[in-house]
């Protein structure tokens, strides 16, 4: 099933179109299963927290099937009900990303929420970081690997997110924190064919901003990797 979220609170408003593009592009694939998506539009009458937890209700009772299952976010703080959830049925999880998304700031947003989530997963990965804040450390229940190393290959994955700025932006620029000496397309290609094949039934990706994505490079990029995983 395919979920989108298009949400962009505390982020760069420009990610919150990026869902909507992608369905779009999607449904012009026809790519398997687009049919039966599921759009969370935040209503006029509800907060941002408010929609959070509707969020985390509803796909709650989604994720028990043993579909794969797809989510497109906003930002990346679109995806934090996942993780909630990923935590509380202590899944293994690997992110992948250039940040540690658990900056200083007292504030709840897509650089932060990583302090907020609750519990303790069974193995939470991060893969890809490159920021270079000394300040910014990272959850306790995470282990942190600027890059892949092959251990994680012995754990079965549960959920698979990927921050799309994991990737090289002279790869993927459609992102609003592109930093230099990310990932290449092919090493991203391969952690989702091993994971798929492996088990994995969760993936989500998120920040793809397509304002400047004017011939659909980027979202031909997305539908790759999506394709990937779907038919593995």
């Amino acid at each position: 099933m395919f979920i989108f979220i298009p949400f962009a609170f505390g982020g760069n408003p420009a990610s919150e179109s990026g869902p909507r593009a992608v369905y779009d592009y999607f449904t012009k694939k026809n790519i398997d299963g687009i049919k039966h998506s599921i759009i969370f539009e935040q209503t006029l009458y509800e907060s941002a927290y408010q929609y959070m937890l509707r969020i985390n209700k509803e796909i709650s009772l989604i994720l028990k099937n043993k579909k794969k299952n797809i989510i497109i976010g906003g930002n990346h703080l679109s995806l934090m009900p996942i993780y909630q959830l990923c935590y509380a049925r202590q899944a293994n999880i690997l992110t992948l990303d250039a940040h540690r998304d658990y900056y200083p700031q007292d504030k709840l947003n897509h650089a932060t929420f990583l302090k907020y989530i609750s519990g303790c997963c069974k193995s939470h990965f991060l893969v890809g970081y490159r920021d270079t804040d000394q300040h910014n450390q990272i959850h306790p229940n995470i282990t942190a690997l600027k890059n892949f190393k092959h251990n994680i290959i012995n754990t079965k994955i549960d959920y698979l997110d990927i921050d799309i700025d994991v990737l090289d932006p002279y790869i993927f620029p459609w992102c609003g924190s592109a930093i230099d000496n990310g990932m290449s397309l092919i090493e991203l290609m391969k952690m989702v064919d091993f994971f798929s094949t492996s088990g994995c039934n969760l993936l989500s990706i998120s920040e793809y901003i397509p304002n400047y994505d004017m011939h659909e490079k980027g979202l031909e990029i997305i539908y790759q990797i999506v394709s990937n995983f779907l038919i593995k």
